[in-house]
């Protein structure tokens, strides 16, 4: 029997299934909530528990900061990832082809005996953001780290360094009637009139997730300061805070042009504003009037 779970997000779908009768996958909160029924899907990753593939001699393509790598090229990519512990650096490798099919190997649990079932979350970081950052590239979008919104109507992206206020100009404008589609990453892909904003699982401190989307009215760089000062950006500078904001896939020369473009594109359809803010209510009047504009 195939057990499986499938997810949709920014408009791309991945199936993960097994036929292991001893594997159980999970999908946990804030995940869960963009678990669709649809079929087929996009991407189609099997997941079994054995032995993992030898990717020793696999050429390094990108160390992430976090226990992640991934290794190959464009014919047969390894994503490394998972729980270290004593003698191995990852437990699990994905092995993704270019037709967009996968096989996801865990490590069995060393703490299980052999006949117990062992629960796996094959949509658990960094495996699924690698798949949709590369799958946004392909087909003209790009993620970013940023938060995304509607408001008056328009959606809105507000990218910045971390710290610069994402979680909290999001908080200001829900008071205001703002619907939030998350508060820290968001994707926007190609639509019939323009670039849409979608909302993603992986939140803010905030918090706020869910999976609806919103046509890009305005795009907003953030950054605290002394003063309400709002400035129109060239298109580009916008183009170019754009892919610094963005989740490319720097390992892949031909994707990052891909990346690189849906920015441009963006930047040249939406207009976009440096924002100076301070944490006040004030603020929102700032953004109602270059929206409503």
């Amino acid at each position: 029997m195939v057990h499986e779970l499938q997810i949709r997000i920014a408009g791309i779908s991945a199936r993960a299934w097994t036929v292991q009768p001893l594997v159980r996958l999970h999908c946990p909160e804030p995940d869960s909530r963009f678990l669709v029924d649809e079929a087929p899907a996009d991407l189609d990753i099997e997941v079994q528990v054995g032995d993992l593939p030898d990717t020793g001699s696999a050429p390094l393509l990108f160390q992430g900061r976090e226990v992640w790598s991934l290794v190959g090229d464009d014919r047969s990519l390894y994503l490394r990832y998972g729980n270290a512990r004593e003698g191995i650096e990852f437990d699990r490798v994905l092995h993704l082809l270019p037709d967009r099919t996968g096989l996801l190997t865990v490590l069995p649990d060393p703490d299980l005996p052999p006949e117990a079932p062992q629960t796996i979350a094959p949509f658990a970081f960094p495996g699924l953001e690698v798949l949709l950052y590369r799958e946004a590239a392909v087909r003209g979008g790009v993620f970013f780290h940023g938060s995304g919104l509607e408001f008056e109507g328009s959606g809105c992206l507000f990218c910045g360094l971390s710290g610069a206020g994402k979680s909290t100009i999001s908080g200001l404008l829900r008071d205001a009637g703002a619907r939030i589609l998350n508060d820290d990453r968001v994707g926007m892909m190609p639509g019939p009139t323009g670039p849409v904003l979608h909302g993603t699982p992986w939140h803010g401190t905030a918090r706020y997730h869910t999976p609806d989307s919103v046509p890009l009215g305005a795009i907003f760089f953030i950054e605290h300061g002394d003063r309400n000062r709002l400035s129109r950006l060239g298109q580009i500078e916008a183009s170019a805070r754009l892919v610094a904001a963005g989740c490319p896939p720097y390992y892949s020369s031909e994707l990052m042009q891909r990346a690189v473009a849906a920015c441009e594109d963006a930047a040249a359809r939406v207009p976009a504003y440096r924002l100076a803010f301070v944490p006040e209510p004030s603020v929102v009047d700032v953004v109602r009037e270059a929206v409503v504009s």
